[in-house]
Parts: structure tokens; C-alpha cells; sequence
């Protein structure tokens, strides 16, 4: 028995460990851009601030409920895949293609300041019902970017397959999950 609560509370280290690793390498790697964004931040659309933001928190908590086991590999990943596709839905509701574009590095630092906040608190044991109720206004501001699609948001794009298009966004999301999980494997 005591063998046992033994090993538990070292796999919780481990794990705490591999939270604040992570947090420490991201913040490290993107602080450039992080910096970057606040030269251009009146360029930014705050509508796709909020929704970068939103991203990155959403995609923290599925990556900590798949390192605790909460959520299989292929969970996990169809959230950050259906997260970055209302993320995108969300912006071009808001700001052309070419603005998007110009500005993705700006807008990708909000998503970091939101990865590394929920990791953060993650690592931290700070994590709370208020912060479970922002996710919540998060999930419900980009699921609406989804449920209210309209076929005028994407011929603007000269989108005109969205099983094509939406194939090309999951392997851009599953490229940032792998990048990710490539991270958490690394700090075993």
C-alpha cells in the first residue's frame, strides 16, 4: 500500500516536472514573437487576439488531460485539430486572408501566452473552476465559429471543397500536436 502511494506521488512529480519543462522551453523558444506582437499589436484584430488566446489555452488543457491519461492520443488531437479550425473560421470572419497571413506570427503569440498560462497554472496547482470557466467561454467563442459557418465565409477565401480545406487545417493542427508531443516525450 505504502509502495503504492509512493509511486503515485512520484508519477505526479514527474508529470509536474514535465509541465513546468515545457512551459520554461516554450516561453524561452517564443518570446521573440511574443515581443514581435507587441510592435504590430494596433495592426492586431482583438476578436482574433482572443480567439489565439483561446487556442492556446484550449490546447494546454488537452495536452495536460492526455499526459494525465484523461484523453487517448486521438482525443486529444481532434481537439486541437477542431480548435485550430475555429480559430481560423473565427479570424476570417473577422480580417481578410492577406491580414491573417501578414500577422500569423503576432496572433501565435497570444496563442503561446495562453498555452504557457494554463501550463503554468497546470504546473503550478493553480488551476480553478474560474480558470475551467474561462475554457468554457473559450470552447463556446470558437465552436460558434463552426455551428454558424456560412458558404460566404469561404468562397471569399475561394474555398470551395471544405473537406479539402478542413484536411489541410487538421494536418497543420496535427503537426503542432506532434511538435508537442515530440516536447513531452523528449522530457520523459
Amino acid at each position: 500500500m505504502i509502495k503504492n502511494v509512493i509511486n503515485v506521488k512520484l508519477h505526479l512529480f514527474k508529470v509536474k516536472m514535465k509541465k513546468k519543462l515545457l512551459s520554461l522551453f516554450i516561453f524561452f523558444v517564443l518570446f521573440h514573437t511574443f515581443v514581435k506582437a507587441n510592435e504590430n499589436i494596433l495592426e492586431l484584430d482583438p476578436n482574433i487576439i482572443a480567439a489565439s488566446n483561446c487556442n492556446g489555452m484550449i490546447t494546454a488543457n488537452a495536452i495536460n488531460d492526455f499526459g494525465l491519461g484523461i484523453l487517448s492520443e486521438q482525443r486529444a488531437r481532434n481537439i486541437v485539430r477542431s480548435v485550430v479550425l475555429s480559430t481560423f473560421l473565427h479570424a476570417i470572419k473577422h480580417k481578410d486572408l492577406q491580414h491573417i497571413q501578414k500577422y500569423q506570427n503576432d496572433y501565435d503569440a497570444f496563442f503561446t501566452d495562453g498555452y504557457d498560462s494554463v501550463m503554468t497554472l497546470f504546473s503550478t496547482e493553480s488551476f480553478t473552476w474560474d480558470t475551467q470557466n474561462e475554457l468554457n467561454v473559450c470552447n463556446a467563442r470558437l465552436i460558434g465559429s463552426i455551428v454558424n459557418l456560412e458558404n460566404k465565409d469561404l468562397t471569399k477565401l475561394g474555398i470551395k471543397n471544405f473537406i479539402e480545406f478542413k484536411d489541410k487545417i487538421n494536418m497543420s493542427a496535427d503537426q503542432r500536436f506532434d511538435y508537442m508531443l515530440n516536447l513531452l516525450k523528449a522530457m520523459q
